[in-house]
């Protein structure tokens, strides 16, 4: 590619003059200034046009003249700025804030457009974005919203110094301070520059004016609204209540308004709730009331802990864990007397700790001693008892004596009959510490528990056929009213089995073609038996009720074999069957067993093929019969067992 540019110029068809220029990159791009400053305000919205950028290159109008232009931020952070590669004009790319970017320093280039890229030349400034303030932050309070005054105090004295900030410069961030309400006697004065409230009332008596003292008698609190006012444009303004409490001067003697208070307190009471208000007269409202408390143990063990405590007369109880709090408004300290390092006071936040756990169970009640003491010189002082009842806290779940309980009940058990009688006991006291029985989980209907004894019993018959074995969980709940407490334990019943089930046969009658042929010790049927308990009770053997010398039958197998051949080729003859179970009184049950050389074909069919019937809606179950079918044997001996069953009911289990 070549780096210059031909121009070829045909003057005619006979003959043409050619003239080649070479245009070289031998200028670079300059700016007027090698430094700016732009100032821009902060609330401009993005993409606001800060500054517009203008270099020069005397190469010509070609590519060695066209000018490109970048930015390179040198302080650290995010860029706000984007300056177009073409036109060089800046524009902001974010929101701007001063108060947390004053300033950004840019590095502008500007750089020609070369064919070749080693042939490029640029120039560059520096430009430094000032960002201009706005009244854009209201002032803000940073000192308390709380004061204590004296109330013997100077005219004049220092009451309280406001403080507020505010991130605007200039006018936007100075501040003056006024009050808006609560001041309508004039009783405080607030300089507006410097923020400080001073006290003055001034009364006019007997036409002279005085400087009246304040008077926590007639008002013991102020609640003034002032106003942190910007002198921006418009002007930006935060108010803030400064509660200024008016302290007591001890001049009256505190007397308890009963000699005895009764009260009780939960064993594990929850933070901040209320147990007592002791009050004691005293027209100075018994701000600065001593408390020497005294803690007698169930009037067997002294244990005395003498306490200043700066307060109200009032005495406000809760516990966390194992500690008890006593909320202290001002000044506390302890003095001593602590024997038996019962309880512990810290001196800063004013909470009576105690460091032992206060349980109902190990102690029940404390009697205190409370004297309410001033501070003057001399000082007064007056006592009263409180007598306090730590009040049982369902804290203790009811206890089973075992972990589980397994019980074996036969399964003849009539219904009604006790099998097992459960014992909770609970260590708390009254309603919480009385226990009631009750079953969860699935009994199937078999089982049931006195609520009050705990005695498990049977609500219907048993039957270890149908179910051998029973799961379930007891439960042991406290009587309490709120949040009562349980434990649960597994209960496990094992059915022992009795001889309740005859054997029965899976086959009756049984029928057997025996061929005339048949060789002896042959066996010629098999008659199967079941019984469904248990062990003894539930083996079957078998035997044949009239002597029989032709057939024999393995009273195990139940197989019967031919002993003798067989008469004559027409030979038939029935076997009369029992199977017995092996219980201590068995049980028994007969099949008959018809063998013959010979096949014959029984038939058995219905009177009818539908039969209808009426029953009255309220029978009680098991009181109604309907006959409502006849059967018709060919083929059948008369003395067979006849068996009817229900194949399928369109109503369940009603019949």
């Amino acid at each position: 590619m070549l780096s210059y540019v031909e121009r070829v110029l045909k003057c005619s068809r006979a003959g043409a003059k050619l003239a080649v220029f070479k245009l070289s990159n031998d200028h670079s791009p300059y700016f007027q200034d090698d430094f700016v400053v732009i100032g821009i305000e902060e609330n401009v919205p993005v993409g606001t046009l800060v500054y517009t950028f203008n270099a020069k290159d005397g190469d010509g109008s070609f590519l060695n003249s066209k000018i490109q232009y970048s930015l390179e931020k040198s302080n650290m952070g995010e860029n706000p700025f984007l300056i177009h590669p073409s036109y060089g004009t800046l524009t902001t790319a974010f929101p701007l804030d001063r108060e947390t970017t004053r300033s950004v320093i840019l590095t502008v280039s500007a750089a020609d457009q070369a064919i070749n890229l080693t042939d490029r030349r640029l120039d560059s400034l520096a430009a430094k974005i000032v960002i201009l303030d706005i009244n854009d932050n209201s002032p803000n309070f940073t000192s308390s919203p709380l004061s204590y005054i004296m109330e013997d105090v100077e005219v004049g004295f220092l009451v309280h110094h406001i403080i507020a900030k505010d991130p605007d410069e200039g006018r936007n961030g100075q501040v003056t301070y006024h009050i808006l309400s609560g001041n309508e006697n004039k009783t405080f004065v607030l300089d507006k520059i410097t923020g400080t409230v001073t006290s003055v009332l001034w009364i006019f008596l007997h036409c002279a004016t005085h400087a009246q003292l304040l008077d926590r008698e007639i008002q013991e609190q102020y609640s003034l609204t002032v106003m942190a006012l910007d002198d921006g444009s418009p002007a930006l303004s935060t108010t803030q209540v400064l509660t200024i409490i008016v302290l007591d001067v001890n001049d009256e003697t505190p007397i308890f308004l009963k000699q005895l208070y009764k009260t009780a307190v939960r064993e594990n009471q929850h933070p901040g709730e209320f147990v007592i208000k002791v009050e004691a007269m005293d027209r100075d409202a018994g701000n600065f009331c001593l408390f020497a408390i005294d803690f007698i143990v169930d009037h067997s063990r002294l244990i005395k802990s003498c306490c200043l405590l700066c307060l109200r007369v009032q005495l406000l109880c809760f516990s966390q864990g194992d500690q008890l709090f006593v909320i202290i408004l001002f000044f506390v300290c302890l003095k001593g007397g602590n024997v038996g390092g019962y309880f512990t006071l810290n001196n800063t936040s004013g909470k009576l700790l105690v460091t032992r756990s206060l349980d109902r169970e190990d102690v029940s009640n404390f009697t205190l001693v409370i004297e309410c003491r001033d501070l003057g010189s001399p000082s007064r002082s007056s006592t009263a008892q409180l007598t306090l009842m730590v009040l049982d806290e369902n804290d203790h779940s009811p206890s089973f004596a075992k972990s589980q309980y397994q019980v074996s009940v036969r399964e003849d058990l009539e219904k009604g009959s006790a099998i097992l009688d459960l014992f909770a006991s609970d260590e708390d006291d009254g309603l919480n510490g009385e226990v009631r029985y009750s079953l969860i989980d699935n009994t199937f209907g078999a089982f049931a528990i006195n609520s009050v004894t705990g005695s498990i019993v049977t609500t219907k018959a048993l039957d270890r056929e149908t179910k051998s074995q029973y799961t379930f969980r007891a439960v042991a709940s406290d009587c309490s009213t709120h949040l009562p407490r349980s434990t649960t334990v597994r209960v496990v019943v094992h059915i022992d089995d009795i001889n309740d089930n005859d054997p029965i046969f899976l086959q009756n009658p049984l029928r057997a073609f025996v061929p005339a042929e048949t060789p002896v010790n042959e066996t010629v049927a098999t008659v199967r038996a079941e019984d469904v308990d248990l062990g003894s009770n539930g083996a079957v053997v078998f035997s044949l009720m009239i002597a029989e010398t032709v057939f024999q039958i393995n009273m195990k197998t139940g197989d019967i074999i031919l002993q003798e051949p067989l008469a004559s080729k027409e030979f038939s003859t029935q076997l009369l069957v029992m199977a017995s179970d092996q219980g201590i009184s068995p049980r028994t049950a007969t099949a008959m067993v018809i063998i013959s050389t010979e096949e014959q074909e029984e038939e058995i069919s219905f009177s009818h093929s539908l039969y209808e019937a009426s029953v009255p809606e309220n029978s009680a179950a098991g009181g109604h019969q309907i006959p409502i079918c006849v059967l018709v044997f060919s083929n059948v001996p008369s003395f067979w067992n006849r068996n009817y069953s229900l194949v399928k009911a369109s109503v369940g289990s009603l019949f």
